[in-house]
């Protein structure tokens, strides 16, 4: 991101700057974020095998032995569950600085080859942090979502150049109703099976079969058409269109995140879009954000705290870190992963 400089000559010729304006500069919010994610992940590396070791994992049987372990083990459940809860402000501080810096880049393509460039490097050592290994495919890095969420917003800002009327603005709404209504379909699957499972599994499941997918997505489909409708004689079809066209590139990259399944997959893009959306006011980026990722989970309840810094946020870069969190990332995960080894637990 890039400070806006507002200089005019006074009488001696000299030029004017206005004093900075008061609050969090990006900096600081970054350095938040930062220390969030490494508490975080100090506690899904160390403190979690630490966990496993001491027969997390058979105790998760059912509800009395869980209660059991806990009560047994609270000098490290306690501060685990403490260090995640703080590590949820993370993801939605750097959705909301990927956010600025799109909007305030001077190349896009620079930027995101720089996120594409540090996600291959990072994938290594949060392979070994994380799974102890140095390839696992079952789940990819979180530039990789942070790259997916960029793509998206390139996405929006092209169509909103390009699609004014005619064949683009139709063939906008046509792919819009159709992406929508298929990947709508898998989005809703996902978040009700990981709230209602645990109470409905057999229910859900006998509801999962093909017949009801194919009603589902077409729920969707008639729901999005009947809204893309409505725009269109409110305001403009070629609104509508934008709407569409929009609605697709969100789609496939939510697809793409899940498909890789990337950390915070489809979830994240759509909360790096919500944040995209209200871009303009701060405070409701970062509200949009936080109640998307707390429908995918309630644990990212706390990430509202961060509601706190970003209303104080002065438009300003601050200190350049641009590169400290591209190199904090792997690092870190690189040297979480060697104290595990150390400790025996890797």
């Amino acid at each position: 991101m890039t400070d806006t400089n507002f200089t005019t000559a006074n009488t001696q010729g000299a030029a004017f700057v206005p004093p900075a304006r008061k609050g969090f500069s990006g900096s600081t919010i970054k350095l938040i974020a930062i220390i969030a994610m490494f508490i975080d992940h100090t506690a899904a590396t160390i403190l979690e095998r630490m966990m496993m070791r001491a027969g997390y994992m058979l105790a998760t049987i059912n509800a009395g032995t869980m209660a059991d372990w806990i009560a047994g083990h609270k000098a490290l459940f306690i501060p685990y569950i403490v260090m995640r809860m703080i590590g949820r402000f993370g993801f939605p501080i750097f959705c909301f600085l990927l956010v600025e810096g799109f909007v305030h880049t001077h190349n896009r393509r620079k930027y995101a080859l720089r996120l594409f460039l540090f996600a291959l490097i990072s994938e290594i050592p949060f392979d070994f942090a994380f799974h102890g290994e140095w390839f696992f495919s079952g789940y990819q890095n979180v530039f990789f979502t942070l790259f997916l969420g960029l793509l998206a917003m390139c996405a929006f800002s092209f169509f909103e150049k390009h699609v004014k009327g005619g064949i683009p603005a139709l063939t906008g709404i046509v792919t819009g109703i159709l992406f929508t209504g298929v990947y709508g379909c898998l989005l809703v699957e996902n978040l009700v099976y990981g709230l209602l499972e645990p109470l409905f599994g057999n229910l859900l499941y006998s509801l999962g079969s093909r017949g009801f997918r194919l009603l589902l997505i077409a729920v969707i489909a008639i729901i999005t058409a009947l809204v893309l409708f409505r725009i269109s004689r409110k305001q403009k079809p070629a609104y509508a269109g934008l709407i569409g066209a929009d609605l697709s590139a969100l789609c496939l990259c939510g697809f793409a995140a899940d498909l890789l399944a990337t950390d915070y997959g489809g979830m994240g893009v759509l909360t790096i879009a919500l944040m995209y959306a209200f871009r303009k006011k701060p405070v409701r980026s970062m509200l949009a954000g936080c109640i998307c990722l707390t429908v995918m989970d309630i644990m990212e309840a706390t990430a509202f705290l961060m509601l706190i810094p970003v209303s104080r946020y002065n438009g300003r870069r601050g200190l350049n870190l641009k590169y400290v969190f591209y190199a904090f990332y792997p690092v870190h995960l690189g040297l979480l992963y060697l104290v595990c080894l150390a400790m025996g637990l890797a």
